[in-house]
């Protein structure tokens, strides 16, 4: 077979770039051989270095540290070689001319074909834009590798020289201006996160260097440090999404070949639920699913759909460049048209991907501000709940004492009540009578009568010499009874009987313990009523407290209905429980467990509601 090309000189370049091409399509059609080109020549010669006749040592073998420095190495030896022997379809040529920038024909075809891919999305008529885009997904799916490939989309990177912003197993970062020292874990260690904090990279779009687009990649969950981590993890996407003021669009990256819905997909999605406002994934989300193509994909759709929102739009992408090692598909065939193959499709999805997020509206993310103040509001009702509940316990332990203080006091006054006595006394004491007797003015007192029913008459009562005549007078002048002189005598009708009579005494010891008991017993129970006020007071504050919960919880709901409330509040929920099991009365802790019942049943029916 004989072809015969009249190519005028001005136009010899551009030319040869559409032979290159025609070359291609007739080794597809698998005529390859019948154009009598040797199975090394000009094209594979382009591919890296023709191995039957290349003359590169030992020590020129790809460094797996630095496969990205073999790459373009071995390319640009490649091309002197090239230049050295120039082939049929260069012949008469002037290298310059042909191709100033120094690019082989391959590279050259690559190129425009690139230059095509991104044509196809074209902001050159566009204003100004910024598009802030949120990168999600779990650890090991392939975040990394994907901003790896949009470096090399805007920044122009090519098979033969990737650009490299963040460092993979086989290549180093090529591109410093994107360093993220202080945000790289382990480098291929997959079941960790390699990013540890949120970073921006921002990209101005070749057609329109004015719009510009931030990726924020974030930290991967369901990291093997634990829920801990991914807790931490979870609150610097928070922050950093707040801090953005506003999404163009929230991407979630996926591992395309998980065809169950695993615990560690599980516990991903369920933590991205539980902090995507609806008003964001409802409009805003996209969903990548890597190491796969749309017909190999086995992630199901409907699970994710289920868990989170279904998304505005899925891609696929299988980036094997940055994930196997170069030595592998460098030299080999059918391995590099793979790798060739990937590379210029990620580039298109790149290209479709691009084209939806400007369409697509910003959303302000004062919502996941509020969801944050709502949660923390959440917690820390719970927390003074868990508070109440422990001053309840305190208060109860204090009015029980109170209780046994007053029987105490009780007892002790009941024993000391008896502090009075009974004892019987004589007395004497004066009656009236209708007879007079004759008394002694000095001796009356002691109930002495000298002469009863005396009939002696006088006309004064007592201090006369008369009383010498009565009969209890003696020879001697003097009354016999009292030995007293007749002047101290005297008549009164009024007669001093003895009497008994009981009366009462008051022992002052057992009185003092009394009033002491009694003083003691009213403190108490004064303090005993004011427990009790503290008691009805803190059981208000408590059930306030849970109207709060609810009320929150609620608010939360219609801001994220996929808020998953027991998994959420799990933890704090066993510590209520806990709390609760804690408070010795029984009446009270029946009420305590009962509302934290109330609670979980509440929240469990928010969780479980059908939007």
């Amino acid at each position: 077979m004989t072809i015969l090309l009249l190519i005028p000189n001005n136009t010899i370049s551009i030319w040869l770039v559409y032979f290159n091409k025609f070359l291609f399509f007739l080794k597809s059609k698998y005529i390859y051989t019948d154009l009598n080109i040797p199975s090394h020549s000009f094209l594979k010669d382009n591919l890296f270095f023709n191995r039957e006749t290349s003359d590169i040592s030992k020590n020129d073998q790809p460094d797996k540290k630095n496969s990205c420095e073999y790459i373009t190495n071995t390319r640009s030896r490649q091309s002197s070689l090239n230049n050295s022997s120039q082939s049929d379809f260069r012949l008469g040529l002037n290298y310059d001319e042909t191709n100033p920038f120094g690019l082989s024909l391959f590279d050259q075809n690559r190129q425009n074909n690139e230059i095509n891919n991104r044509a196809g999305f074209n902001l050159s008529g566009q204003s100004s834009c910024t598009c802030k885009i949120l990168l999600l997904g779990g650890t090991g799916t392939g975040k990394s590798t994907i901003i790896n490939m949009m470096a090399n989309y805007f920044l122009g990177g090519t098979l033969e020289n990737p650009k490299v912003i963040i460092p993979t197993k086989y290549f180093k970062v090529t591109e410093n201006a994107f360093g993220r020292n202080d945000t790289e874990a382990k480098v291929g260690d997959v079941t960790r996160s390699q990013t540890t904090k949120c970073c921006n990279y921002e990209f101005k779009h070749p057609e329109n260097p004015s719009c510009n687009f931030v990726f924020i990649d974030t930290p991967g969950m369901s990291d093997t440090n634990g829920i801990e981590q991914d807790d931490k993890n979870i609150q610097e996407i928070i922050n950093t999404a707040i801090d953005a003021g506003s999404l163009t669009a929230i991407i979630i990256i996926a591992s395309g070949t998980e065809a169950r819905v695993t615990p560690t997909i599980k516990n991903t999605l369920t933590r991205l639920a539980n902090n995507l406002p609806d008003e964001i994934i409802s409009n805003n989300l996209l969903l990548i699913l890597t190491k796969c193509t749309k017909s190999s994909a086995s992630f199901s759709e409907d699970a994710f759909a289920k868990e989170i929102v279904k998304p505005k739009k899925i891609f696929y992408m299988d980036n094997q460049i940055f994930c196997a090692d170069p030595q592998i598909w460098l030299n080999d065939d059918d391995e590099y048209s793979t790798v060739k193959h990937q590379w210029d499709k990620s580039f298109k999805t790149f290209s479709n991907l691009l084209k939806i997020i400007p369409e697509m509206n910003d959303t302000l993310t004062k919502a996941f501000t509020k969801m944050r103040e709502l949660r923390n509001k959440i917690k820390s009702e719970i927390v003074t709940i868990s508070q109440i509940t422990t001053n309840i316990q305190q208060v109860q332990d204090k009015l029980e004492a109170a209780y046994k203080a007053l029987q105490k006091t009780g007892d002790q006054k009941n024993s000391f009540a008896n502090y009075t006595t009974t004892e019987e006394i004589t007395i004497k004491k004066p009656i009236q009578k209708d007879t007079k007797d004759t008394l002694c003015t000095t001796h009356m007192r002691d109930g002495t009568i000298c002469h009863e029913n005396c009939q002696l008459e006088v006309n004064f009562e007592s201090g006369s010499s008369h009383f010498i005549r009565c009969s209890c007078m003696g020879q001697d002048g003097k009354c016999r009874i009292c030995g007293c002189e007749p002047s101290s005598h005297y008549h009164d009708n009024t007669e001093m009987v003895t009497e008994t009579k009981t009366i009462e005494k008051v022992l002052e010891d057992i009185k003092a313990k009394y009033d002491l008991a009694d003083q003691n017993h009213k403190v108490i129970s004064n303090h005993a009523t004011r427990f009790q006020e503290s008691f009805a007071n803190l059981q208000d504050q408590a059930n306030a407290n849970y109207d709060k919960i609810l009320q929150l919880c609620t608010d939360l709901s219609k801001i994220c209905s996929r808020f998953n409330f027991l998994d959420e509040l799990h933890a704090n929920i066993e510590n209520m429980r806990m709390d609760a099991r804690n408070i010795q009365s029984i009446d009270i802790r029946t009420n305590a467990e009962s509302d934290i019942r109330n609670l979980e049943t509440f929240i469990n029916g928010l969780s479980n509601r059908i939007v």
